[in-house]
């Protein structure tokens, strides 16, 4: 449930989380039809996996998990 969002048509939505790896920090949230659409986009923007992590399951306040970001970006993959 947490990668599923719907968009304005209904249609179901996966959202993938980018973050620093440093910090554990969200940096963007990258919607799309389907994890393949997310990937590509993911790989053209924060392509250097040292820097920045990715998950679609985020755990917010869990131990270890991805901290809310103050300047996070949104991008549609579609």
């Amino acid at each position: 449930w947490i990668n599923q969002t719907t968009n304005q048509r209904g249609k179901k939505m996966t959202t993938l989380y980018i973050y620093e790896t440093e910090s554990n920090t969200l940096v963007a949230r990258i919607n799309g039809t389907d994890n393949s659409a997310c990937e590509e986009v993911a790989n053209f923007h924060f392509g250097d996996t040292d820097s920045y992590g990715r998950t679609y399951s985020p755990a917010f306040g869990a131990s270890d998990g991805i901290i809310p970001g103050e300047s996070v970006v949104d991008i549609d993959a579609d």
